[in-house]
């Protein structure tokens, strides 16, 4: 019974201005550092852009942008790219994909087969880009 007055008691500090209840407000809680929300960006025609970067001399990977703009999750996006093509695929950026390897052909089918509401006419290649 004491212990648990006690830290009722220590965790209830008040700076006499109310400054501890705004500092309650400003404090992170816990999960490293939070995902800034993106603003929706509405600039004309929806694309969904697909690349080549090389990585050294023989590797390459493969960036996809314009993903977020049919308001699809990234993180599910990059997951689901991962497991399909057994390579790492991660979340770079506010609307990039890099998923590891050449899979640049492979996307065209396999974006609108699990993305209805994306058509492969939305899809275009830029070819080989420095990233």
């Amino acid at each position: 019974i004491y212990h648990l007055s006690f830290r009722f008691c220590s965790g209830d500090k008040e700076d006499g201005d109310g400054a501890g209840a705004e500092e309650e407000k400003k404090r992170q809680k816990r999960g490293g550092k939070g995902m800034m929300k993106t603003k929706k960006k509405e600039d004309g025609p929806k694309q969904v852009y697909v690349s080549r970067a090389p990585r050294g001399k023989k590797k390459s990977v493969t960036v996809v942008t314009g993903l977020s703009s049919f308001d699809i999750d990234l993180k599910v996006a990059a997951k689901f790219f991962g497991t399909k093509f057994a390579c790492g695929s991660s979340v770079t950026g506010d609307d990039e994909i890099v998923i590891q390897g050449d899979v640049k052909d492979d996307l065209f089918d396999i974006i609108p087969e699990k993305w209805p509401d994306i058509d492969e006419d939305f899809i275009e290649d830029l070819g080989d880009q420095k990233r």
